[in-house]
Formats: C-alpha cells, sequence, structure tokens
C-alpha cells in the first residue's frame, strides 16, 4: 500500500486550569472574599437587604393573619337567630339577648337554689 503523508493541523497547546475562588462557607471567609472583590461586596450587601426584607414580610404576614382571623372572630359573634320575620334595629336586638342572658342566670341560681345543677 501506498501512504501519503499529509500535513496536518498541530494540536493547540494545553490550557491551563482556570481555578475558581473558594467557596466561602463562614461569615469571616465571605467578608473577606467580599473585601478583596468590590462587585462581590454590592452582591452581599444587596443579598443580606433581601434576607431582611423576606424575614420582615413573612413577620408581617404572620401579623396580618391574626389580624383577620381575630376580625372573622369579631364579627362571626355568636350568630343567634333574635326575631323571625320583620326588622330589628341593633341596639333592640342587643336588648333581647341581654335580656336572655338575664333569663338564663335566674334559671341556674333557681335550680342551684333548689340543689339541681342546671346544664
Amino acid at each position: 500500500m501506498y501512504t501519503v503523508n499529509q500535513p496536518q493541523t498541530p494540536l493547540p497547546p494545553p490550557l491551563e486550569a482556570v481555578l475558581s475562588p473558594p467557596t466561602p462557607y463562614k461569615v469571616w471567609q465571605l467578608d473577606e472574599f467580599a473585601r478583596k472583590h468590590i462587585r462581590f461586596s454590592k452582591f452581599q450587601k444587596g443579598a443580606v437587604t433581601t434576607a431582611l426584607n423576606g424575614e420582615k414580610a413573612g413577620e408581617e404576614l404572620v401579623q396580618v393573619n391574626v389580624a383577620t382571623n381575630a376580625r372573622k372572630k369579631r364579627q362571626k359573634g355568636d350568630q343567634r337567630h333574635i326575631q323571625k320575620g320583620g326588622t330589628i334595629y341593633v341596639y333592640d336586638a342587643r336588648l333581647r339577648v341581654a335580656e336572655r342572658e338575664e333569663e338564663d342566670t335566674r334559671k341556674k341560681d333557681r335550680a342551684a337554689a333548689k340543689g339541681k345543677p342546671k346544664a
């Protein structure tokens, strides 16, 4: 067999490994890295601000949920029926509820005086 020796493109020189800086795991390492790299300090400042804002938003959400639940509970009341049909004013309804509660306490007192505890 006849082989022809053709010129080949030379191989490129081997690439030098690009070493990235070690990942900082502790706060002091992060601060030291930030002092050396100014652009990173802006990133660090933004990350800390974002974390604090997220924490504050979480606390505010808890407070809003507590206030919402309290408002719902307050508005729900006891949901007793005061009157069937017709219109009744809030003042009159509250008077009727108060009278009903007084009557219930009187009945309990009479039952206690007789010696029979009423539930």
